[in-house]
């Protein structure tokens, strides 16, 4: 806990920072990660959260297809000024306001296929696990 409260203080500071935190059942990970989003909360930090079970194994990637989802409907709402839950239209219009590139798009398109064709996601084929994780904390951080 020492070391999340730390990265949450270097963050208010310094550059944003994603946390991920992984580990066995019954270890207290959902009490850890309580406690410093409300920490988080109250510092005024925009908090995003994806609870994975072994049931919502389909992908790899599936918390970061909810956190992703959640960042860049909000990111393009806050644009609009109004709720949008369209992640075509939401990632169209971050691209057109140059929040995101077109590369963003194919990084997030490896976990929202919805945002990105099957000609564009190939361009990702052969990347190591931890580059494309990489990619997509970058492109989340960009979001906020």
């Amino acid at each position: 806990m020492t070391k999340m409260l730390r990265a949450l203080h270097e963050a208010e500071v310094s550059i944003p920072k994603v946390l991920i935190l992984c580990g066995g059942p019954f270890l207290g990970k959902s009490r850890m990660i309580s406690s410093l989003s409300e920490n988080a909360i109250s510092a005024g930090f925009t908090v995003l959260q994806s609870f994975r079970t072994s049931l919502d194994s389909f992908t790899s990637y599936f918390p970061f297809r909810q956190i992703t989802l959640t960042a860049l409907l909000m990111c393009a709402s806050k644009l609009l000024g109004q709720v949008t839950d369209d992640e075509v239209a939401a990632i169209e219009m971050l691209i057109e306001n140059k929040i995101l590139t077109k590369t963003d798009r194919v990084v997030l398109g490896s976990i929202l296929p919805t945002v990105s064709d099957s000609q564009l996601l190939s361009l990702l084929k052969g990347q190591s696990t931890t580059a494309l994780t990489k990619s997509i904390s970058d492109t989340l951080i960009k979001l906020f």
